[in-house]
C-alpha cells in the first residue's frame, strides 16, 4: 500500500517530559489504524504530531505528497462555540475554498435540526457530531481521530462508521488513524492495530505477524 505520512525516530518532549522517544511508523492507504495504549503513553501526541501539530524535537515527518490534506479531530472540537454548526462549517468551508454541499454534510451527521443553534447550546454528543463533520468536511487523505466515540452515543457511532466508510469511498487510498480506549465500538472498522507504549511502537499488525484480532484480544487482555 502506499505510503501517504511517514514519522521516523520522531521525538517529542513537554518540558521535562518525554513523550515520543524515538518513534518510527507510516500511515498508508487503506489503512483503518487504530492506535492503541494505556493513558501518557504518546497516542495523542503521535496524532498531533503527524497533524503537524506538535513540533518534533528530532526526526522527521513526511508527507508523500504536498498536495494531500489531512484531517485532524482532538479531545476539543475546534468549532467556535458562539456560531452556529452551520455558520462554523460554512467558516471552514471557505477557509480552505471548498465547494461542498452544506447541507448533505449536516444531513449525513444528523445536525439538520440544529444547524442554527450555537455549538455552547448543544450536548457533548451533538458537539462531538460537529467536530467530526468538520474534520472530513475536506476529505482528508490522512484522517487522525482521538478518541472520537467518547461522548457519542450509539447513533453517534454508527454514523461515524457511515461516514468513514463514505470516506474512504470518495478518497481513493486514504489513511485513517483512530486512537481509542472504547475498541469494542470501533474494531469493526479496523484493519490494522499499532499499539504505542512509553512513547515507541511495541506492536504493529502491518509489520508483524499477528492477526488484527490476535492483536486487540491480547492488547486487552494485558489493559484489563
Amino acid at each position: 500500500m502506499t505510503v501517504i505520512l511517514a514519522l521516523d525516530n520522531v521525538k517529542v518532549s513537554y518540558g521535562s517530559e518525554k513523550v515520543l522517544r524515538g518513534l518510527t511508523c507510516s500511515w498508508s492507504g487503506g489503512d483503518v489504524c487504530l492506535v492503541l495504549g494505556a493513558n501518557g503513553g504518546g497516542k495523542s501526541t503521535l496524532l498531533r504530531t503527524s497533524a503537524g501539530l506538535s513540533t518534533p524535537d528530532s526526526g522527521t515527518v513526511t508527507l508523500l505528497d504536498d498536495s494531500f490534506r489531512i484531517g485532524h479531530l482532538g479531545h476539543a472540537s475546534f468549532l467556535y462555540l458562539n456560531f452556529s454548526v452551520l455558520e462554523n462549517l460554512s467558516f471552514y468551508a471557505s477557509l480552505a475554498k471548498l465547494n461542498v454541499d452544506l447541507k448533505e454534510e449536516l444531513e449525513r451527521w444528523d445536525l439538520k435540526k440544529v444547524a442554527h443553534k450555537k455549538v455552547r447550546e448543544l450536548s457533548k454528543g451533538t458537539q462531538a457530531r460537529a467536530g467530526l463533520c468538520r474534520s472530513m468536511l475536506h476529505r482528508p487523505n490522512m484522517l487522525l481521530l482521538d478518541e472520537p466515540t467518547a461522548s457519542l452515543d450509539e447513533h453517534g457511532v454508527v454514523l461515524l462508521g457511515h461516514n468513514i466508510s463514505l470516506l474512504r469511498e470518495r478518497v481513493h487510498h486514504c489513511a485513517i488513524a483512530i486512537a481509542t480506549h472504547d475498541i469494542s465500538r470501533v474494531s469493526s472498522l479496523a484493519t490494522r492495530a499499532l499499539v504505542i507504549e512509553g512513547g515507541v511502537v511495541r506492536a504493529d499488525t502491518a509489520t508483524g505477524d499477528i492477526p488484527l484480532e490476535v492483536a486487540i484480544e491480547e492488547y486487552k487482555r494485558h489493559n484489563r
